[in-house]
């Protein structure tokens, strides 16, 4: 009814490669694929065990970042500078006010808790400058971590692991019981939150959104 229509000529016949040269093709993709999965599979070996000896006789509390490892002394008053990968001493900053039970990194600042109670907070420069001081509940805290977003402390008295608000009064969020015997310290990050079993010699993992759900134990050794 009126269109016009035109043939068109077709494209030319592909030529098909060699018989030999598509097995090449195949046996190479076949090849990659084996790598691939392989080293998909693979399980690569942990890293051994290291330790060191501190040259101070009563740590309490520890905090990590990419570049340093800080350690209290609580008899010292003390919180020890280290270098992560060989834990040499770098700087001894002295806090006779604030005998850490705990420390903890968060939201830029050091984060030291003492066992009534109380917990500082620090700027990170040369003198770790004092930014804020805070009561949180707990007669006998002894640890503090931070997952990312909340502030945890753990009390071995009361045997609770508390989660705290980064506000000004680090106020408890969320309070749960602790489902071992006797907490000793703890850590935490967005993946999951750990602590020690002091009575029972033994590493536990806690569910993040109910710690009061232990998902793995592992002894000490």
């Amino acid at each position: 009814r009126g269109t016009l229509l035109e043939l068109a000529d077709l494209p030319p016949e592909l030529k098909r490669a060699p018989r030999h040269r598509r097995a090449v093709w195949v046996a190479v993709l076949g090849l990659a694929a084996g790598a691939l999965a392989f080293h998909a599979l693979s399980v690569k070996d942990p890293e051994p065990t290291r330790s060191w000896d501190l040259p101070y006789l009563h740590p309490a509390g520890l905090a990590a970042t990419p570049d340093v490892l800080w350690v209290g002394d609580w008899y010292a008053q003390s919180v020890y500078e280290h270098a992560p990968e060989t834990l040499e001493i770098r700087r001894v900053r002295s806090f006779p006010q604030e005998p850490s039970a705990a420390l903890a990194f968060a939201e830029g600042a050091l984060w030291i808790a003492t066992s009534d109670g109380r917990v500082f907070k620090h700027l990170l420069d040369g003198k770790l400058t004092p930014l804020g001081r805070f009561q949180i509940p707990g007669p006998a805290v002894v640890g503090l971590c931070y997952d990312g977003l909340y502030l945890w402390s753990a009390d071995r008295q009361s045997r609770v692991l508390r989660q705290h608000l980064l506000d000004d009064r680090l106020t408890p969020a969320q309070t749960y019981p602790y489902p071992g015997t006797s907490p000793a310290a703890i850590a935490c990050d967005r993946r999951g939150l750990w602590s020690i079993d002091e009575a029972k010699g033994e590493v536990l993992r806690h569910d993040l959104a109910d710690p009061a759900v232990v998902v793995a134990r592992a002894p000490l050794e």
